[in-house]
């Protein structure tokens, strides 16, 4: 089973989002086939990519993000602006960078060693906060473009953290949730 730790951008973002991607598909013109766009239901920001994992060992997965939901506050989520990902020079997808705020930080820090604990490699790479919008289609090579139009921040109160099981196809990869766990809400801050 193929598994990751997310924060799902919720239905209230959805209309802000039409108008990120219309400003994009305007820049991009013709160049707008080569890219197969997320469906808005399917976008998230990813805090850990796990990856293949044991049936037997979804429980304790299961059981770490619940405690790191619980030693976390919500968080308020703010985007920034479109990145090309990998780089500008090799673009491989479109994304929706958000601000990094020592939160989120916290909270991807945790659940990493929470899970190394269990044997679950920590992540190589600074964790850099995004949704992917959009990806390139297969085979195919896109020059420079310019993404440095103003783009309408986004902003969302982010209230829990979901384990999603990643199931990929031909079309694109599908998500279901598996566990939904709260975060500590701020009345309940201790």
């Amino acid at each position: 089973m193929r598994i990751f730790f997310a924060i799902k951008l919720p239905p209230q973002t959805y209309k802000e989002l039409r108008l990120i991607t219309k400003a994009i598909s305007k820049s991009l013109g013709e160049r707008l086939s080569i890219f197969r766009w997320i469906p808005q239901e399917n976008l998230h920001i990813t805090l850990k990519f796990i990856g293949e994992i044991q049936d037997k060992k979804l429980p304790l997965v299961a059981d770490i993000g619940k405690e790191v939901a619980l030693s976390c506050s919500t968080l308020t989520v703010r985007s920034s602006n479109v990145i090309p990902l990998p780089s500008p020079q090799k673009i491989r997808l479109l994304a929706l960078a958000f601000q990094r705020i020592p939160s989120l930080d916290s909270l991807v820090k945790t659940l990493n060693a929470s899970l190394q604990k269990m044997g679950i490699p920590s992540e190589k790479r600074d964790f850099l906060p995004h949704a992917t919008l959009a990806r390139v289609k297969r085979g195919k090579t896109l020059p420079n473009i310019d993404l440095s139009r103003d783009i309408p921040p986004i902003t969302f109160e982010a209230s829990e953290i979901i384990l999603f099981k990643s199931d990929l196809s031909p079309d694109g990869a599908r998500y279901s949730p598996l566990y939904t766990f709260p975060l500590k809400s701020p009345i309940n801050r201790q």
